[in-house]
């Protein structure tokens, strides 16, 4: 009889042993069946409220996109360069004219209040592209001395349709606390125009900023160095949108 009940003992722990064993397995399956609460419950499903439902950006999708009526002048308005030392653009009209441009001379002037160089001139293009053109850029001091002429056919592209690049042939130097006269003619061409022109501005360089400062010059004064004198371009509204600097504090 000791011999049977020892048996039964046995056949009973295998048994409990058995069921806890299942038990395990089945709430081990369980556990790896229920998602985790890290993770969303659709994540392949495109319709989830979890996941985007806008097209992400490509790199052929453009960062900015030219209004039809205003002007967008966050992209720069001269060629891009690799060079040593940066080189800072200004534009200093917030809108396009709606209006072309037709004068003999444009004429305003500039003061920078630390020493800079000037490296091009942005200028307004013909309205109609295949117009052509015949630049004519000159640089005074303030008492009417030429520092730097220049002439031009053709204007680099930008990245701003209505504004073409005049690349000086040399750097020119601006003084602080200097004005100078900066005096075009495009051959009278109507070309674009901007308006919106701030007289005050603040170029950001490497050394920090710089203030530029632009004001429209009196007849009399443009008498003592030009034969034509009847400009109409001024702080607000006219031609000359963008000049390109180079600090000499930089290199």
């Amino acid at each position: 009889k000791g011999e049977s009940r020892g048996q039964r003992v046995k056949l009973v722990i295998a048994m409990i042993q058995l069921a806890e064993e299942a038990n395990a397995n089945q709430r081990e399956n369980q556990d790896q069946n229920t998602p985790s609460p890290l993770m969303p419950v659709e994540m392949n499903n495109p319709t989830s409220p979890l996941m985007p439902t806008h097209t992400p950006a490509t790199a052929s999708t453009p960062v900015h996109v030219r209004p039809e009526v205003s002007w967008n002048v966050s992209l720069s308005p001269v060629r891009h360069e690799t060079a040593s030392t940066p080189t800072y653009s200004l534009v200093r009209f917030a809108t396009l004219s709606s209006s072309p441009w037709n004068r003999e001379v444009d004429v305003i002037t500039v003061k920078v209040w630390q020493d800079l160089e000037l490296m091009s001139v942005g200028l307004f293009c013909p309205c109609k592209k295949e117009q052509q053109i015949e630049v004519k850029f000159k640089m005074f001091s303030s008492s009417g001395h030429l520092i730097h002429e220049q002439e031009e056919e053709e204007l680099y592209p930008t990245d701003m349709a209505e504004v073409g690049e005049m690349k000086l042939s040399r750097p020119v130097k601006l003084e602080a606390y200097r004005k100078y006269f900066l005096v075009v003619k495009m051959g009278g061409v109507a070309c674009w125009a901007g308006e919106g022109g701030n007289i005050l501005h603040c170029l950001q360089t490497m050394m920090g900023g710089v203030q530029v400062a632009f004001e429209t010059p009196d007849r009399e004064e443009l008498e003592e160095f030009l034969e034509v004198v009847e400009n109409f371009t001024n702080t607000n509204k006219g031609q000359i949108p963008a000049l390109y600097f180079r600090s000499v504090n930089d290199g």
